[in-house]
């Protein structure tokens, strides 16, 4: 059965040749042949596609394009000694899957798993529905298609275990001081406890007239520039950037590789930020603020829900015996003294099963109650 974590990495992905999302249940007790051929077209169409790890169906799951999928839920379940009935009843071999319902955030899903090592090319004997007879489907892109005459002839063709190059992946963090890989690293920082922001004066400009300090409100003033420096500081103190160290320890290489990042946290205490989350040093005026070169998009993508943050970034290859050094768009935020656990999850289009993998962070955090007058020091010598 899958787990919460698994689910959600599902969820972040797109469809594919692995997985797919229906938001309805399939038709299948009662309904007509045209109706329940699509179960088998998709289930045919998974077992033929060449890939390097289990395949999905998650039903009970909205496709969302530019974000993580949302889980709506299923109110009827399928049966899986019936499935496996209708299937393998109507296929020229047997095909291995599995059905199962399960719960994500209270809702009710099913979930279809297909493994990885199908005995191919399989069709179905007889034509059913919209499934025609001695015709090979395979997944193309997140659609299903027909396999051509080459597809279906390398399908039968078995590698030979003595000439497959194989990768062999291994994921950590990298320190640019010592240029070396680990699975653990140390921070100390800092937690300036801010002022309330009611507590904070608005930033006037104080210009000398005649020998006499004056203060003028100018309209180009930016009047929380105290309170923007006052988030600026407190943020940049507290935040540890990551550097990973991906290598490829194998003979061949790995392409398509996708990373999952996890921090487990049930509080705002510790979370994973993004370059886009990370706040730009703050300006006197307004116009400074506008003129400013927005900052570039990262390659991460960040998701957050009540149970922790979740990072995805991905690399096109990394071929044998090569070391991918990420530069740190990822950054660790955290309020507390802590050992954080980081969950990481390592996928590539020659790996069968994904890389697991926990890195450690031990983070000492000092805090320091920072005053007002304090504030407007710091921000006046800035």
């Amino acid at each position: 059965m899958l787990s919460t974590a698994q689910i959600e990495e599902l969820l972040e992905q797109r469809e594919g040749r692995a997985l797919d999302f229906k938001e309805g249940q399939y038709s299948f007790d009662g309904a007509s042949d045209e109706a329940k051929s699509e179960l088998l077209k998709d289930i045919l169409a998974f077992a033929n596609t060449e890939r390097m790890h289990d395949a999905y169906i998650l039903i009970g799951v909205r496709e969302v394009k530019d974000g993580p999928s949302v889980v709506v839920g299923i109110s009827t379940h399928l049966d899986d000694a019936n499935l496996q009935q209708f299937i393998n009843s109507k296929t020229n071999r047997k095909i291995l899957f599995s059905y199962e319902a399960t719960t994500f955030d209270g809702l009710s899903i099913g979930v279809i798993h297909i493994p990885v090592g199908q005995s191919r090319p399989i069709w179905s004997a007889k034509s059913f529905g919209r499934v025609e007879r001695n015709i090979v489907y395979v997944r193309s892109g997140s659609s299903t298609a027909i396999a051509s005459p080459d597809d279906i002839a390398s399908m039968g063709a078995a590698r030979s275990p003595s000439t497959s190059r194989r990768p062999n992946l291994s994921f950590s963090f990298f320190s640019r001081e010592t240029e070396e890989c680990s699975t653990s690293m140390e921070s100390q920082r800092t937690f300036y406890r801010m002022p309330d922001d009611d507590q904070i004066e608005d930033y006037h400009r104080n210009i000398s007239i005649n020998g006499q300090l004056s203060v003028l409100t100018y309209g180009h003033d930016n009047r929380n520039y105290y309170r923007q420096v006052a988030s600026y500081v407190s943020q940049r103190n507290l935040i540890v950037p990551l550097c990973f160290c991906i290598e490829n320890l194998g003979d061949g290489p790995a392409s398509d590789v996708v990373i999952h990042v996890r921090v487990n946290s049930t509080d705002s205490a510790t979370m994973l930020l993004e370059a886009r989350d990370l706040k730009d040093k703050p300006t006197r005026d307004t116009l400074s603020s506008i003129a400013m070169v927005p900052r570039s998009l990262p390659t991460s993508i960040i998701s957050r829900n009540a149970r922790g943050s979740l990072a995805i970034f991905s690399v096109p290859k990394v071929l044998a015996g090569e070391r991918h050094v990420l530069a740190p768009i990822v950054h660790l935020h955290s309020t507390i003294s802590s050992t954080v656990a980081i969950e990481v999850s390592v996928l590539a289009h020659e790996l069968s099963a994904p890389l697991l993998e926990t890195l450690t962070v031990k983070v000492e955090v000092k805090q320091v109650d920072v005053s007002p007058e304090q504030l407007y020091r710091h921000a006046n010598k800035t």
